[in-house]
């Protein structure tokens, strides 16, 4: 890894849809106020396509292309995300059950040549109703063997936990 400074932005996008368009505008703010390898990481409150959500209303479309034209605008695309495919859930074990993907990690070209061969893993929380992500080395994850898609989040195991920035101190 090439060492460096880049900027990692924590985000929380409004999740109310008449506010969504400032959330999309400061998403943007940032990304053009940066000279920096830059990765925004957080809760989006938004999807990039209708599979990222199973179950409830349909998401109008609207709101997804918003989102993908934000995130055309900001110049980032989606970092690997490893694991169970939704990473926000309500109401489970009813019909009323709703899983969405909100939660991401996004990043410039810039940042992902600083820091290649990084994805993120979605972890199993039990007392909340997001799921962790926890950054780590892709070769680490190529060891995890998931036999078909995962029927729920509890399906994973985690296999070893380590720091981000251990790994790649002692690693790159």
């Amino acid at each position: 890894m090439n060492k460096g400074k880049w900027q990692l932005t924590g985000y929380y996008g409004f999740p109310e849809g008449r506010r969504r368009r400032a959330s999309w505008d400061f998403f943007r703010n940032v990304a053009n106020n940066t000279s920096l390898p830059w990765c925004i990481l957080g809760d989006f409150n938004d999807i990039f396509n209708a599979r990222e959500k199973r179950g409830g209303a349909i998401r109008p479309r609207w709101l997804i292309n918003g989102f993908r034209q934000a995130m055309s605008d900001a110049g980032v695309t989606g970092v690997y995300m490893k694991g169970y495919p939704y990473t926000w859930f309500k109401s489970l074990g009813t019909p009323r059950a709703v899983e969405v993907k909100l939660d991401r990690a996004l990043a410039n070209a810039d940042w992902f040549r600083m820091v290649p061969n990084v994805m993120v893993e979605n972890l199993v929380a039990p007392s909340s109703d997001h799921y962790p992500l926890f950054f780590k080395k892709k070769e680490l994850a190529q060891n995890l063997d998931v036999n078909g898609p995962l029927s729920s989040p509890h399906d994973l195991t985690v296999v070893s936990e380590s720091r981000f920035d251990e790994e790649y101190d002692q690693g790159s």
